[in-house]
């Protein structure tokens, strides 16, 4: 009666678990088959058994109205209710639908043919003069860019076959043939000497002269001096020296223009030519040598030049010769500038120009000691016994044209 006003007083869950197992053991205790004292053993039991099942404590539990046990009690019995499975939708796959690209056509355009080009000479580019710092280094050269376009064939400098006319064409009084010391070139007064006749080998034609070296002929001249005939010391010179003069120790710039007309001799006998020197004048009785000259072989081109510090046509034990190549004379005109300080000290230099580029530069002595002026010759000259070994040698021919010498303060 206790369990059952027990389970009548309450409602909460551990109470109404406990109702429920002590209605299922009450058929257990039974006063007819068991005895007081195992009865109440058993009802012990019982209770413990249902606390212990029912996770339940003899403390009271709150008051909970009748409202809000049949919300509860709703809420268990829809939380019971069997909910359906969920079904799986498909979600089906998109379907890629094809990009059209439209064709794409490429039209070339049409091509119109271009008008055949003609062909233009281009003019040969002149050279910028080159520039000197204060130790006579280059500091610029322009060199010009060689295009390979078809030049117009030059004017030839001389028309050989016109020489036998100028030849008839330059009277001389025999007299002075071999010898002039008053012909007039370009209103100038020079000095002409040839062995093979002035008027057949030193011709003037405009602004030009025609120097022509005979080499197998030679012309004896009836007025030589202590010196000796050119043909007893196997010379060979078609020349003219100008009757202007300079002193040692001045700057001077030498200019002429020349060329080679034949290219023909003995190219294995060396530079055996002369073409252009400066020399201390002599009076037939001191002599002196040049102390510079330019020359060439006639076969070759290959151009050098000499330098004489010693005054050995006095001294043979005093030459002090600088023989340095030049490079070639060219086909055509060649311009040569020669910029120089006649000194017999380390003061002194020697530049050479050919067609506005340096070819030599030299610093130091460029004399030897004297007093005397110094003149220039130009025309080709074969020196001194070499004409002996060069049998059957033809002749050669030089022209010259713009030839000037000044002083270097009175050109600046």
């Amino acid at each position: 009666s206790r369990i059952l006003s027990r389970v009548s007083s309450t409602t909460s869950d551990s109470d109404v678990c406990l109702s429920c197992f002590c209605c299922l053991a009450m058929p257990l205790v039974d006063p007819v088959i068991y005895s007081v004292q195992i009865n109440k053993v058993i009802t012990l039991l019982v209770v413990v058994l249902t606390l212990a099942a029912c996770g339940g404590t003899t403390a009271e539990a709150p008051e909970v109205s009748i409202g809000e046990q049949a919300t509860v009690d709703a809420g268990i019995t829809e939380s019971l209710k069997e909910k359906p499975e969920p079904t799986a939708i498909l979600i089906p796959k998109p379907t890629a639908t094809p990009i059209q690209i439209p064709a794409f056509t490429y039209v070339l355009p049409t091509s119109t043919p271009l008008p055949k080009r003609t062909a233009i000479p281009t003019p040969v580019p002149t050279p910028t003069p080159i520039a000197f710092n204060s130790t006579g280094s280059v500091t610029s050269i322009s060199v010009p860019t060689l295009i390979a376009t078809p030049l117009p064939t030059p004017t030839p400098v001389l028309e050989v076959h016109l020489i036998p006319s100028l030849i008839e064409n330059n009277i001389q009084s025999i007299t002075n043939d071999i010898w002039d010391s008053n012909w007039i070139w370009l209103e100038q007064s020079w000095d002409a000497s040839s062995t093979g006749r002035i008027s057949k080998t030193l011709l003037r034609q405009d602004d030009n002269i025609i120097a022509i070296l005979e080499t197998n002929n030679c012309i004896r001249n009836s007025n030589t001096n202590s010196l000796g005939d050119d043909c007893d010391r196997s010379i060979r010179r078609s020349q003219i020296r100008n009757h202007q003069s300079f002193q040692i120790n001045k700057e001077l710039i030498y200019t002429f223009t020349v060329s080679k007309i034949l290219t023909q001799g003995n190219s294995d006998s060396g530079n055996y030519i002369n073409f252009f020197e400066i020399k201390p004048w002599t009076d037939g009785i001191t002599f002196t040598v040049p102390t510079l000259s330019l020359y060439v072989n006639p076969q070759t081109n290959q151009m050098n030049v000499i330098q004489s510090l010693g005054n050995h046509a006095i001294d043979p034990n005093t030459q002090n010769d600088i023989v340095q190549p030049l490079g070639k004379l060219l086909e055509g005109w060649n311009n040569f500038q020669i910029h120089i300080k006649h000194s017999a000290n380390s003061d002194g230099y020697l530049r050479i120009y050919q067609n506005e580029r340096i070819i030599y530069d030299y610093k130091g002595k460029t004399s030897y000691k004297h007093n005397r002026p110094i003149k220039y010759w130009i025309g080709p000259y074969i020196c001194c016994g070499k004409i002996d070994s060069l049998p059957n040698e033809p002749n050669h021919i030089f022209v010259y044209k713009n030839v000037v010498a000044v002083e270097k303060d009175l050109k600046d």
